[in-house]
C-alpha cells in the first residue's frame, strides 16, 4: 500500500511541474501577442497619426524634436491597454468573420495627448484633430494588417489561444492546481518536500525549455512573432523562489523535528 501511494504521490508531482508550466505559458501568452501587435501595429498607426498632425501644424518642428516625441509615444505604456482592447475585438471580428465591433479609443488616445511633454496650444490642437476624424481607422489599419498575416494555420492557432487565454480555462488550471496539491498534502509524507521539489523542477523548465518552446511556436504564427524572454523567465525565477521557500521549510522542519527525538532519547 506504501509503495502505490508513493508511486501516486510521484505522479502527481509530475503532473503538477506539467500544470505549473503550462499556467506560466497561459499567462504570458496574452503578453506576448499583445507585446508583438503593439510594437509592430499599435503604436506606430498612433505615432503617426500624432506626429502627422504635428508636421501638418507645426512645420517648425525639427527632426530632432520629431524623434523624441517618436520615441515617446512608441516606449509609451498606457498604449498596451489601447492594444489589449484591440487585438480581443481583432480576434472576435476574426472568428466571428464579422467586422461589426469596431473599438472607440478616442478618449484613450486623448488621454495619451494630454500627457506628452508638448505645450498645452499643441496638445490642443492636436486633440481638435483627432476629434475632427474618425480614430476607428486606425484600428480599421490594424486589423488589416493583422488579418493580411492570419493563413488557416494561424486562425488554428487564435482559436486556441482564444481558449487558453480564457479566465474560465485560468481558474479551472489553478483549481487543479490547488486540488493536486491538497492530494499530494494528505497522501505524502514530506509533502512540503515534494511540493517544492515540482514548483523548482517547474521553474528550470520554464527558464530553459519554455522560451525554446515558444521560439518554435513563433516561427509558425504571426502572433507571437517577437518574443520577449525577460516576461517568461521572470516567472520561472518566481516559482523557484517559491520552491526554494518549501524546501527550506521542510528541512527547518525536519530540524526540529530530529532535534526533539535527540533531547528525548
Amino acid at each position: 500500500m506504501k509503495i502505490i501511494k508513493k508511486i501516486f504521490t510521484i505522479f502527481l508531482s509530475i503532473l503538477l511541474i506539467f500544470l505549473f508550466l503550462f499556467l506560466a505559458l497561459t499567462i504570458n501568452l496574452e503578453s506576448l501577442a499583445i507585446d508583438n501587435i503593439n510594437d509592430n501595429m499599435v503604436k506606430p498607426q498612433i505615432t503617426e497619426q500624432i506626429i502627422n498632425v504635428i508636421k501638418e501644424k507645426y512645420p517648425n518642428f525639427d527632426d530632432e524634436k520629431i524623434q523624441k516625441l517618436k520615441n515617446e509615444l512608441l516606449s509609451n505604456p498606457d498604449i498596451d491597454e489601447i492594444t489589449k482592447v484591440y487585438i480581443q475585438n481583432i480576434i472576435d471580428n476574426t472568428l466571428s468573420k464579422t467586422n461589426n465591433n469596431i473599438p472607440n479609443t478616442k478618449e484613450d488616445i486623448i488621454a495619451i495627448v494630454n500627457r506628452l511633454n508638448l505645450s498645452d496650444s499643441q496638445k490642443q490642437i492636436i486633440i481638435e484633430e483627432i476629434n475632427e476624424t474618425e480614430i476607428e481607422t486606425v484600428y480599421n489599419k490594424i486589423e488589416i494588417e493583422v488579418e493580411k498575416k492570419l493563413d488557416q494555420n494561424n486562425i488554428k492557432f487564435i482559436k486556441i489561444y482564444n481558449f487558453l487565454i480564457s479566465n474560465m480555462f485560468k481558474y479551472c488550471l489553478v483549481a487543479l492546481i490547488i486540488l493536486l496539491c491538497i492530494i499530494i498534502i494528505l497522501l505524502a509524507d514530506y509533502f512540503m518536500l515534494n511540493l517544492g521539489i515540482s514548483i523548482m523542477m517547474s521553474s528550470f523548465m520554464i527558464v530553459l525549455l519554455l522560451p525554446k518552446i515558444l521560439s518554435e511556436i513563433s516561427k509558425k504564427y504571426e502572433i507571437i512573432r517577437n518574443i520577449n524572454i525577460a516576461n517568461i523567465t521572470k516567472y520561472g525565477y518566481l516559482y523557484f523562489i517559491i520552491g526554494a521557500v518549501f524546501i527550506i521549510t521542510h528541512l527547518i522542519f525536519m530540524i526540529i523535528k530530529r532535534s526533539k527525538k535527540c533531547s528525548q532519547d
